[in-house]
């Protein structure tokens, strides 16, 4: 229960409008979360502010069209933004997305407790995790 309460407790905090947590809506930012993070891209941005380009020549393991769609994605959801003027075509989490990291968290215990077959946390993800927490 306490993750499913921090989930919703995350969602309602959505920008712009509370999302329901049995909704349709709230099904697909969770998707999208979960995706940002498989690929990678959130890692990336919880270290520093990266382009798009940045981001494809990092992250080899998706050719770029599946790149865009899974940042494109992030960014219509909320949980990445541009940064201000200085350079508009950098990317880093937004505070919605750092305010993610305790159902996250949760997420990781709740699994590492009730799935025999869960793979532990990476280095890289722990590391993530605790800058996102991060102002």
């Amino acid at each position: 229960m306490p993750l499913a309460d921090a989930l919703e407790h995350w969602l309602h905090r959505a920008p712009g409008a509370p999302i329901p947590f049995d909704d349709a809506a709230a099904q697909g930012v969770l998707r999208t979360l979960h995706r940002g993070l498989d690929a990678t891209i959130v890692q990336a941005l919880a270290v520093r502010p990266r382009t798009l380009i940045e981001l494809s020549a990092e992250i080899t393991d998706l050719n770029y069209p599946a790149l865009k769609r899974r940042f494109n994605k992030l960014r219509s959801t909320h949980l990445i933004h541009p940064l201000p003027v200085d350079n508009a075509s950098a990317y880093s989490p937004t505070e919605w997305l750092r305010q993610a990291v305790v159902p996250l968290v949760l997420a990781v215990h709740w699994e590492s407790r009730h799935d025999s077959d869960a793979e532990p946390i990476s280095p890289s993800e722990a590391e993530a995790l605790f800058l996102l927490a991060l102002p």
